[in-house]
């Protein structure tokens, strides 16, 4: 009868801790398994109506004869103590109780923009345009280091996609929206996070009418690589960013959604990389149309990109009827 050595059982638990190590890491890192989950339902928890800045009584300055803006700071709650905030922005004359129609814009944009954004847009038209406020504390943000920004970023992007997604069903069941024309829009950060959001809304009967990305790209790891600072720590966070946030990276999701989308990209774009932004072309299913314009990567500090792209994005919705004057 053979004995069996100490050694032997150590060598053993040793596999069968690494079979169910490997068993689990593969559960965890899954890019689909986020979509398995039954979403939450989100009602409304707060509300506070105020007019747009600049419009109140008047007309909203540089809309161009565009009616007063009602601007909506709303929060929407779970059952579990989720929670979900943005800003609606509606013409003001609508009555939110009867139907309207309206097409709507959800708007990823980027890390600290938020309600924020909708200031640098002229001339909402008839249309609800939203918001989205990341689920972070900007305090906890600007005092953080660069390790804990990794962090709060981590934890962001892995609500973002529910989040988003409830607030879909939300703007769908409303009254006052057209349901089957709520497109969706991701600006910089936001382009990133749209496909796993958009896919996660697919993936519970939310299908949105239209996508837009702009000034986004595709690998996660270069990404992380050129907006980082040139610093020692700069490769290896770069590595454990995309690593971390691999169940949620575009080249996993972007393939299994459905159109049509348009992609708007910056001739001189110095934050994302060229390999990057071909990758996110040539990986968008069709019908897509891809249109480059001249200047650097979009943000608050170049009001003249921001116009630019808003122009864009505006023509390309109305020329598919989804989105109104």
């Amino acid at each position: 009868m053979r004995i069996i050595k100490a050694s032997d059982i150590f060598f053993f638990c040793l596999v069968l801790s690494a079979g169910v190590g490997l068993a689990l890491w593969l559960r965890i890192w899954n890019p689909d398994t986020l979509l398995r989950q039954a979403l939450p339902i989100y009602q409304l928890a707060n509300e506070i109506d105020e007019m747009a800045p600049g419009a109140r009584g008047e007309m909203a300055p540089g809309a161009s004869g565009e009616a007063p803006r009602l601007y909506k700071s709303i929060t929407l709650a779970n059952a579990d103590g989720g929670e979900i905030r943005f800003t609606l922005s509606l013409p003001s004359d609508v009555d939110l109780s009867k139907a309207a129609d309206l097409p709507s814009l959800v708007m990823l944009t980027g890390f600290r923009a938020g309600r924020h954004s909708l200031d640098l847009i002229e001339n909402h038209g008839r249309n609800a345009i939203i918001a989205y406020d990341y689920p972070y504390d900007p305090d906890d943000w600007r005092n953080a280091s660069i390790f804990g920004r990794v962090w709060i970023a981590h934890q962001t992007a892995y609500r973002m996609p529910d989040e988003v997604a409830g607030l879909i069903a939300w703007v769908q069941r409303q009254p006052w929206a057209d349901p089957d024309r709520v497109n969706l829009a991701g600006v910089s950060l936001g382009a990133i996070a749209l496909p796993i959001a958009q896919r996660r809304a697919a993936s519970t009967g939310h299908k949105v009418a239209a996508s837009i990305l702009a000034y986004g790209g595709l690998d996660l790891h270069a990404l992380a690589r050129t907006n980082l600072k040139d610093a020692w720590y700069r490769e290896p966070l770069a590595l454990a960013a995309a690593l971390m946030l691999r169940p949620l990276a575009p080249v996993h999701h972007l393939p299994k959604l459905s159109g049509p989308f348009l992609l708007i990209h910056g001739d001189s774009d110095e934050r994302i990389p060229k390999d990057s932004l071909t990758a996110l072309n040539a990986l968008t299913p069709e019908p897509k149309t891809i249109l480059v314009q001249k200047g650097a990567h979009i943000d608050g500090r170049r009001p003249e990109i921001i116009q630019r792209t808003v122009d864009t994005a505006r023509k390309w919705l109305r020329e598919q009827d989804l989105l109104n004057p």
